[in-house]
């Protein structure tokens, strides 16, 4: 129904998509995963991927700074870990998608 995205597009997408669709954590390694595959996309995105750094960068600094007080009251520090094991399976199926990509 529509144009197929290139492998940039896509990638953009993704990038911008980090934090509201997709686990910044995640597209991180994703990233890695596809510059190392396609390293002409390192060119292509270049722009993008240094936006992507130093924002953050930015949000590290930030968050070490101040601790961030939730609506309850708490803060970072006694909250609990939403979904841990989520987080570890998905970082798996990454590393078993990188190794086949091998």
């Amino acid at each position: 129904y529509k144009r197929a995205w290139s492998r940039a597009e896509a990638t953009r997408y993704v990038i911008a998509s980090s934090g509201s669709h997709f686990e910044p954590r995640l597209v991180d390694v994703f990233l890695e995963i596809m510059v190392r595959n396609h390293p002409e996309l390192a060119v292509e995105l270049r722009d993008d991927l240094e936006a992507r750094s130093a924002a953050r960068i930015a949000a590290a600094a930030a968050a070490a700074a101040l601790p961030v007080e939730q609506a309850d009251g708490s803060d970072d520090a006694t909250r609990p870990m939403m979904r841990p094991m989520m987080r570890v399976e998905m970082v798996g199926l990454f590393a078993e998608a990188d190794d086949r990509l091998s």
